[in-house]
Order: structure tokens, then sequence, then C-alpha cells
């Protein structure tokens, strides 16, 4: 692996692990509009999962200030197997789901990047997998040359100039028509910030795993095991009891059922679309999604902040959803250190996986699956 060009410039490991989170804790206090995704908060959530271990660095700069760099290293029988990332698969938050973090809430520079890259080149972890958050998505661009990189599409919808701009300017007829249909269908939205939703939002969730896996045409009880691996049963309410008021659960009712439902994370600047489901039995025709999308922005809007992050669209059909609120496309990429070639490899294999998965007869019966990496949608909206 080559060197990249300013590797005379070196920082200084003054922290890893548990060690690193006084240093962490430190700045991210200091820093409102730091991304949830690098807080320790999100971390512990992480870690909660018994997957994970918090193998979080911080660095001293030449000129004397800190950088950190969260990181979650896999663990298997409780043991690590080199494998780190900034967010693993499941626990990304759209647009921002890890990077790099400066003391004093300034952007990381190519400078910073170019030096932490060193400094991965030189660990002896089978692959570190970094994706940086708005902050410093250039820096990496620009920095990360030598690195294989994976690219996925995130949809976020901008808000400035308040919620009647939004509505009047970046919705689109549809999605204003539908929001408006669903109140007089009987539709009733239910917020709650205290977990109590929770066990709703997850009978939705299950139901809405079937329904991805007959859509995909992937054998259902595959699908389901792998559901439970990427969501196991607490995860949602692990979220809700860290981040309290920072977690709403977003529940439409109709007739005394729920009908969908979406669980938005805000923190500073955002507020993201993290997860959503419904019965759509129940939820067809009665604009309950456009509802529950509304009344979020809505109170993002009267919040102050910035953006609605709609997290990743993996289907077209998501993305013509997300983009009837005026949600625009985002390209984020992600880059790996590698002690060997696994991304493209990892990529393939992900491929191959669906599609002989989809070759197998949906009436055949499975013994025990093995965990395998097929990836579904985090997001029920259409």
């Amino acid at each position: 692996m080559h060197e990249p060009r300013d590797a005379a410039r070196r920082l200084t490991v003054i922290a890893q692990g548990r060690s690193a989170r006084p240093h962490w804790e430190e700045i991210a206090a200091a820093d409102d509009d730091l991304p949830l995704s690098q807080t320790p908060t999100w971390m512990d959530c992480v870690c909660a999962s018994g997957r994970y271990a918090d193998a979080t660095t911080v660095y001293r700069t030449p000129e004397g200030g800190r950088l950190v760099l969260p990181l979650a290293s896999r663990l298997i029988g409780g043991v690590p197997v080199g494998v780190l990332k900034s967010l693993p698969s499941g626990w990304d938050l759209g647009r921002d789901s890890g990077g790099l973090i400066r003391e004093g809430g300034g952007r990381p520079t190519v400078d910073d990047v170019r030096a932490v890259v060193a400094d991965l080149r030189r660990r002896t972890a089978v692959r570190i997998h970094v994706v940086p958050s708005h902050r410093d998505e250039a820096a990496w661009a620009d920095a990360a040359e030598g690195l294989p990189g994976s690219t996925y599409r995130v949809h976020e919808l901008d808000l400035s100039g308040g919620f009647d701009t939004v509505w009047k300017e970046r919705f689109t007829s549809k999605a204003r028509s539908n929001s408006r249909k669903a109140a007089r269908r009987g539709v009733e939205v239910e917020l709650d910030s205290s977990g109590r939703l929770i066990e709703t939002f997850e009978r939705l969730y299950r139901k809405s795993v079937e329904r991805w896996a007959q859509q995909e045409r992937l054998p259902v009880a595959i699908s389901r095991h792998l559901s439970l691996r990427r969501e196991p049963v607490d995860k949602f309410a692990t979220v809700a009891r860290a981040l309290g008021d920072q977690c709403v659960v977003a529940m439409a009712w109709r007739a005394g059922e729920p009908v969908a439902g979406i669980i938005v994370l805000s923190k500073g600047r955002q507020a993201t679309f993290w997860r959503g489901a419904m019965d759509k039995e129940l939820a067809q025709s009665t604009g309950a999604n456009e509802l529950l999308h509304r009344t979020m922005i809505e109170r993002a809007c009267s919040a102050g902040q910035q953006a609605y992050d709609m997290g990743r669209s993996f289907r077209s059909d998501l993305s013509s959803f997300k983009e009837g609120f005026g949600a625009e496309a985002k390209f984020v990429t992600g880059y790996a250190a590698e002690r060997v070639p696994l991304l493209v490899a990892e990529e393939r294999l992900r491929r191959g996986v669906k599609t002989l998965l989809r070759s197998i007869p949906r009436g055949e019966s499975h013994s025990a699956p093995q965990p395998l990496p097929v990836d579904h949608a985090a997001g029920d909206t259409a």
C-alpha cells in the first residue's frame, strides 16, 4: 500500500477504545451541531447489541488540537475479528454516518484526513471502513487516494425558509393532496418519545419485512432471520431509551388500528427519518405515510432544523416517494483501508446471494439458514 503525499505529517494517537471516551465526550459536549452519528450516545446504542465494541481513536495533531474518529469493532463470540467501521450496517444515519470530528467544531481539513488515512494504512486490522459526514466528505474525496470506495444514494430535504416554503415550493401537489386526504379519511397521527409506541412499531416492522421479502422475491424465512440479526427485537427500544426526546415514534392510526409508523431522530441541524413500517392493506390509499412525514417535517421546521434526512434509497419507488416532498438525492461514499481486497468481492457476493435466493421456489421449506449479506430497505414509505 502506497503512502499518501504528506505522510510526514504524523498524528499522535492519544487514546483508543474506552479510554477515548473522556476526550470524545468533552469535544462532543462543546459542539451543538455534531451529527448524532458522531456522538458517544449513538456508539453506546451500537455496542448495546453485543456485536460491536467501541474502538474510537483520538489523535493529537502537530498543531496541538484533537481529532476523533468513531469506530466500532466487530465481535464474534465477544472477540474482535479485525473489522472496524465508522458505523456498522443497520446503524447508518443517512448522509451522516460517521466520519472525522475536529475539536472546536470546524470542518476536518484535507491534511487531517490524509494523516488519518496514513494511520489507518499502518494498522493491522483486516479492514477499516469509514463513511464521512457532510462535514468531512469533501476532504475525504480529495485525500483518500488509493482507498477502495463504495457509494450509495440518500435523500435529504432542505428545510430552509420554514415549513410554509417547504410545503408550497418543495412538496409536490401529490404529496400535499395525499397528506390532506389522510386527515379526511380519519387518519390520526400520535407522537411519542417515551418508548411507549415502540412495541406497536415493532409489530408493523416485522410485518413489513415479510412484504419486502415478497417484493424482492426472497424466501420469507431467510428474510426474517436476516432482519432479526440486523434489527434485533430490543434495538428500537434501546435507541428510544438512550435518546429520549431526540427519538420520536410517529404512529398513524385509523379506526383504532395502527396503519403506519416512522421513527425520526433529531439532533443539531437535522432530523433523520431512521425507520418506517406499515400494514399495507390498512394503509393503502389512505395517505398515512405522507401525513406522517408532513407532521415530522413541520415539527423539524418549528424546531429550527435545517435538513430532514430521509435516509438510504434502495429502490426507485422509495426515491420517487421521497422526492415528492422535495428531497434531493445525495451520494455518499465510504472508504476502506484493507489488508486484503474484500470490499469489491463482498459487493459481488451480496449481489450473487440475492440472485441465488430469488431462484429458490417460494413454497420450498428451509432448514436453519446461515447469515447472508442481504440488505433490506430501512424505511417503509411507499
